[in-house]
This record gives structure tokens, sequence and C-alpha cells, in this order.
């Protein structure tokens, strides 16, 4: 059974999915990325690969983040005014 890394009594906030969403958003805020370049730009804080695809599911399923078959990259949603 596979169970997504959120902050709890053993794992601290800094080694959860939810510690990464803050990063991969700054990354994707300028420019759309790959989602290659954007692993390898993250993998300078040593974080694991598990983790940083939850992250981008959650931010994709929050609506955070797109993926744009043509080219293959992440964007950055911008929020919306009501």
């Amino acid at each position: 059974m596979y169970s997504m890394r959120m902050p709890n009594k053993v794992d601290s906030y800094n080694r959860s999915v939810v510690s990464l969403f803050v990063p991969i958003l700054e990354a994707l805020r300028t420019e759309a990325k790959e989602p290659s370049a954007l692993l390898r730009g993250l993998s300078r804080n040593k974080t694991e690969l598990g983790n940083c695809i939850d992250a981008l599911i959650c931010l994709y399923a929050m609506g955070k983040i797109d993926f744009c078959e043509n080219t293959g990259a992440l964007k950055y949603v911008e929020a919306h005014k009501l």
C-alpha cells in the first residue's frame, strides 16, 4: 500500500510533499518547464523523486499548475480574480 508523505508525528514538514509546493510554484512562476528540467532544479534540495511527483499531482489537482500537451511543459496557473 502506498501513501503520500504528509507532515505528521513521524515525518517532519521538511520531508513532506507539502514542503515542495512553494519551490515548484516559484520555479514555474517565471517560465513553463518540462518535468525533467523542473525536477533537476529541485534535486539541489535533495528531494526524493516520489515526493516531487506527489507534489506535482497535488498541485495539478488543486489547479495551481497545468500540463501543456503540445510542448510537454508544466506551467503555473494564474489565480483568477473574481
